[in-house]
């Protein structure tokens, strides 16, 4: 396993069977499972799994340190998936570009699905639409028991310290998400000028296995039926900030939105 790194999925689970059987209803290949809720298929079929990536690195004239990565998906996603990532030369910051061009015709949906993983992560923080009737939506597991969750001023957190097995997610339209693990937090904002359906009716998603110690933080695209020669674009930034954790979750919450200026 790994437990720590990013990746991107540029297809959302629940158009996972199409790509097994294109042009059919779609099934799981042999030897996966289906688990309840939306966008349960696991594992991914084979065109969405491990693959090389082409990649060039090279560092800027501010100091600053970039790698473009690039995967060809063939058929029947007919992608070519790029990610520009750079370091920053003096703050914590790394800020990714992610592009997924259509080189070919097909009729799957495309998103920019990006996932990060978190060894040990104690607490996770997201943002709700305040006052819409489904602040977060429960996904997929166990439901998170009561004492996991506190919400405060518009931001969940959810106590990933406490175990169990649950994913949720959120439909704010302020995208982003937060793990904090000790006295430090990464933060993760993504923003697209997309529109669309959105998988699992989500902008952000969060999952958490606490009998494998880690928790994966997740932000989407909205999905987007792309033609030939045409694009889906966003643009992350990851922020690793400074958060005592010793504060309680309301001020914790408070002081993340402080430290990052959401």
């Amino acid at each position: 396993m790994n437990v720590g790194g990013d990746w991107l999925w540029p297809v959302g689970q629940a158009h996972w069977p199409a790509i097994t059987n294109p042009g059919g209803p779609g099934a799981p290949r042999a030897g996966s499972s289906v688990a309840q809720g939306p966008g349960a298929l696991w594992p991914p079929p084979l065109p969405m799994g491990d693959a090389p990536w082409d990649a060039q690195a090279w560092r800027n004239a501010d100091g600053s340190q970039s790698c473009l990565l690039i995967r060809k998906y063939g058929e029947p996603l007919n992608l070519v998936v790029t990610r520009l990532i750079t370091i920053d030369a003096v703050a914590p910051r790394i800020r990714i570009l992610q592009r997924a061009l259509r080189v070919g015709y097909s009729d799957i949906p495309v998103t920019l699905w990006n996932v990060s993983q978190c060894g040990g992560a104690e607490r996770i923080f997201f943002p709700c639409n305040a006052g819409t009737r489904n602040k977060s939506f429960h996904l997929n597991f166990s439901k998170p028991a009561k004492s996991q969750i506190a919400v405060h001023k518009g931001v969940v957190i959810f106590d990933a310290a406490q175990g169990g097995e649950v994913k949720i997610g959120s439909n704010a339209t302020n995208v982003w998400i937060a793990a904090q693990r000790g006295n430090v937090a990464i933060l993760e904002r993504a923003e697209t000028s997309a529109s669309g359906p959105l998988p699992d009716g989500c902008t952000i998603e969060l999952y958490s296995n606490g009998g494998l110690g880690y928790s994966e933080i997740e932000t989407l695209t909205p999905e987007v039926l792309l033609q030939p020669g045409e694009s889906l674009e966003n643009t992350l930034n990851i922020l690793c900030l400074p958060l005592a954790s010793t504060l309680t979750a309301a001020e914790a919450a408070t002081k993340l939105r402080e430290l990052s200026g959401l």
